[in-house]
């Protein structure tokens, strides 16, 4: 992918992550800082559409990602960022205020989830779990379907089971399963990390979720949490 397209994917999926609503070549071309007409940004739209990247959910809108454009995103272009001062004081906070590992992954848990809007899974081990946020994954536009929301609700009902998966797919480094990768359904994405011996922390979210700032704050944890 050459640099204006894989500049443009990027706006678009920075805004939809954003927003939750498709991003037009107008709005695109007023507001981006690629400098060319928006008779431009429609051909490339039309080009990253063709190969896979975008989608137009219907003729008269703007386009979205598809789980190729995550996917491409977030192997080529995310990159974890420095949290702000705010946020790196809460988890310090959680630090020396916990002393067992339990209680720390617990406190970790709820504000990762309150700081990025997703359900949050801590696995102590694979027998042991503990999950927090998921009023904060439902109140996600995705989860007005009715559908979508019963979907991840029965899984939650048996999420030893899908855990087990996860366990499987994850290995010893932060893995990110978009959309049908994702063994807790295909209107999500699952960003896990594993944590200690055997556990892992796994944020649960949209696939219109905040790749970076999860990011940012697992290598946080990593660099933090576990020296």
């Amino acid at each position: 992918m050459d640099e204006r397209k894989e500049q443009l994917l990027q706006l678009i999926i920075e805004y939809y992550i954003a927003k939750a609503e498709p991003v037009g070549s107008q709005f695109l071309s007023a507001e981006s800082p690629l400098h060319v007409s928006a008779a431009t940004i429609r051909n490339e739209m039309r080009d990253l559409e063709i190969a896979g990247f975008l989608v137009q959910p219907h003729t008269s809108a703007g386009r979205i990602p598809t789980q190729k454009g995550y996917r491409y995103y977030v192997d080529h272009i995310v990159k974890p960022k420095k949290l702000t001062k705010k946020v790196e004081e809460e988890f310090e906070k959680i630090q020396n205020e916990n002393t067992d590992t339990r209680g720390q992954l617990k406190s970790m848990a709820k504000t990762i989830s309150d700081r990025v809007d997703s359900a949050v899974i801590v696995a102590f081990s694979k027998d042991s779990l503990y999950y927090t946020g998921i009023g904060n994954l439902f109140a996600q536009p995705e989860f007005h379907n009715y559908q979508y929301t019963i979907h991840i609700s029965t899984l939650f009902d048996r999420c030893e089971q899908v855990v087990d998966r996860v366990y499987e797919l994850v290995g010893d480094k932060t893995t990110i399963l978009i959309g049908e990768e994702n063994p807790f359904g295909s209107v999500c994405s699952l960003i896990s990390m594993p944590f200690g011996k055997s556990g892992l922390i796994a944020v649960l979210g949209p696939i219109r979720m905040e790749y970076g700032r999860v990011l940012s704050i697992f290598d946080h944890i990593q660099h933090s949490f576990t020296k």
